[in-house]
């Protein structure tokens, strides 16, 4: 009795599988006749095709390398502590690197532009802080080593 069971359902399954693997092709679809005109008999223009829309390469990569610049800028600021000497400045190129980063889009041609302008911009805000963040650390700097040479030598310091 289990060997007719088993046997009917090893049946039924090579059935199932012949009939899902199928090799039938789909019915094609028959290309329509061109439209002619009537009255010159000349076949009817075909509608240019759709311009290409997507982004090319040099785009992407130019958009990778306004990130990168970005990116890099806003570290440099990072370590020289600027977004604590110049928080307004920081402020604004901390907002336009968010919406940069937010905003980022490659579906597009146009898309790709936009989001590499957005980081320009950012990259841009950036820099202008770049050449004040260096100088008010290094007065930073200076005002701390007049400091401790203004002060007197103490023998604990000399132990």
């Amino acid at each position: 009795m289990k060997k007719r069971i088993i046997l009917w359902v090893l049946l039924g399954l090579l059935v199932l599988i012949t009939a899902v693997s199928c090799k039938s092709k789909p019915a094609t679809q028959e290309e329509a006749p061109p439209v002619v005109d009537t009255l010159t008999l000349t076949p009817a223009p075909t509608p240019a095709p759709p311009p290409d829309n997507s982004p090319d390469q040099a785009s992407l990569d130019a958009l990778n390398r306004a990130a990168a610049r970005a990116a890099a800028a806003r570290k440099l600021i990072l370590d020289f502590e600027g977004p604590s000497f110049f928080p307004e400045d920081w402020q604004l190129a901390e907002s336009l690197y968010t919406q940069a980063v937010e905003q980022r889009d490659t579906s597009t041609r146009q898309a790709v532009q936009d989001s590499t302008l957005r980081y320009d911009r950012a990259t841009a805000g950036f820099e202008s802080m770049t050449n004040k963040t260096f100088q008010a650390g290094y007065d930073f700097a200076v005002r701390g080593l007049n400091s401790v040479r203004e002060r007197p030598l103490t023998p604990a310091l000399w132990i």
